[in-house]
């Protein structure tokens, strides 16, 4: 863009960039060009004078050149005045090309290079292969990670939380994960979580807000719940792809390890592992969890595990860390989570699962072979509401087949209960020692919805 200077106009027969100096600054060659002109006339006329001429015309001859120039620059100065007069009045109009008014002031903000912005696009944000750094991860999630405050009315009594954990916000009307540990009581004898919620859930933004919310439904076997706020306009988190995962990828958990005092922590790490079946609680019930190094501590349960392009891949749990070791902490991977998460708000719990009504106890080759038994589930609990129960099933039997299939741990019966919907039977082959006599039978039981999630309180 040409700029014009201050009280002059273009000439011509000036090429446009003798207007501006190659500093930028505005300079007036116009007018130096003019005043040379006229003194380098003025010293050619007064310096070296023609002698008269013949005829008397040279004294006259003179006076016409004098005038002459006298005009030129007369015409000159009044050029130049109405070219200042115009420049006054238009500014702009001695620019060449089209430029709007705006163009001055977005030329500015584009040359404050040594700010930072707030907000980045994320076609500025990303490398070529679409990885964040680590600042664009805690400033991308951290925004849908929050705080979990729950209380019972014993420690209301005492002005204290019940317990603290972390959540991620999974939609803008408020629904949020978290840990069923988190928001369940436990068993103070044995740490185990009961089915009885805590009776008021508190969440902090992190913009620091606070709001109640409301238990929409909790599923103990995975550890998994959600909870909801009356918000809107809430940040919510990138889910990403836990099955595209690969060992050594850097992994980040987010979340609140012992509560308030440490909100919105960042720990990295990397993928330790993955598809590491890992014993959920007490139940026996096992998932194919994340392995990672990144520190996962009480408090950052529900928090979120995230990979290198900022999304959320798993839930962090503190209750299926290894907290006896270092640097070993899990995570539910997303894909198990999301048929889960996703009954859980349609239903309150995880409808059309089944059960047995049956506690037990593996008894893996190993140990049957110490014992004298054969390999299977031992009995140590039958719930007198179950069918199990009605047909004679009873503790200290051993289970060695469901349906034909061989079962020494929670997972093969969960990959046959997986397949049967409540009111189908299933045939339990059980090996029973009486009187000192082994005996081994088979028993048909119908199977029972599982409401064991079901606990949202009235």
């Amino acid at each position: 863009m040409n700029s014009y200077p201050y009280g002059s106009s273009p000439d011509p027969n000036q090429q446009n960039n003798s207007w501006q100096s190659s500093n930028g600054v505005d300079i007036n060659p116009a007018f130096s060009e003019g005043e040379r002109q006229y003194y380098e006339g003025q010293n050619t006329f007064y310096s070296a004078p023609r002698p008269p001429q013949k005829g008397g015309k040279g004294s006259g001859g003179g006076m016409k050149v004098f005038i002459i120039l006298l005009c030129i620059l007369f015409a000159f100065v009044v050029f130049v005045g109405i070219g200042y007069m115009i420049y006054k009045e238009h500014p702009d109009s001695g620019r060449t090309g089209d430029v709007s008014e705006e163009m001055p002031e977005s030329s500015a903000a584009a040359l404050e290079i040594t700010s930072i912005p707030e907000e980045s696009d994320d076609e500025e944000t990303l490398d070529a292969t679409g990885e964040l750094t680590s600042e664009q991860i805690a400033t991308k999630v951290m925004p849908s990670v929050v705080g979990v405050v729950v209380y019972t009315k014993e420690s209301a009594a005492a002005n204290q939380a019940y317990g603290e954990g972390s959540g991620i916000i999974m939609s803008e009307d408020g629904y949020i994960i978290t840990n069923a540990h988190v928001v369940m009581q436990e068993d103070p004898s044995t740490g185990n979580v009961t089915s009885t919620p805590v009776d008021k859930i508190e969440i902090y933004l992190n913009n620091e807000d606070y709001c109640q919310a409301t238990l929409i439904g909790v599923d103990t076997r995975t550890d998994l719940a959600v909870v909801k706020i009356q918000k809107e306009n809430l940040v919510v988190a990138e889910f990403g792809d836990s099955t595209a995962l690969k060992v050594g990828e850097k992994a980040i958990a987010i979340g609140n390890p012992t509560g308030r005092n440490l909100s919105s922590s960042f720990t990295q790490g990397v993928i330790s592992g993955i598809n590491r079946t890992i014993a959920i609680g007490a139940s026996g019930y096992t998932m194919d969890c994340i392995q990672t190094d990144a520190a996962i501590n009480p408090g950052n349960s529900g928090g979120a595990l995230v990979n290198k392009y900022g999304q959320v891949v798993g839930i962090n749990s503190s209750k299926i860390a290894a907290t006896e070791y270092e640097g070993i902490g899990f995570a539910i991977p997303i894909h198990e989570a999301k048929p889960i998460v996703e009954n859980l708000i349609q239903n309150g719990y995880v409808a059309g699962r089944v059960r047995i009504g049956i506690t037990f106890q593996s008894i893996p080759q190993a140990l049957a072979e110490l014992r004298g038994t054969p390999a299977g589930l031992r009995v140590v609990q039958v719930d007198e509401s179950s069918d199990a129960y009605t047909q004679g099933v009873n503790a200290g039997d051993i289970i060695t087949k469901i349906d034909g299939t061989d079962v020494v741990s929670i997972k093969e019966v969960s990959s046959v209960l997986n397949q049967k919907t409540p009111g189908e039977t299933v045939t339990l082959t059980i090996y029973r020692v009486k009187n000192g006599n082994a005996n081994t039978f088979d028993v048909e039981v119908e199977l029972q919805e599982d409401l064991s999630g079901k606990v949202i309180s009235e």
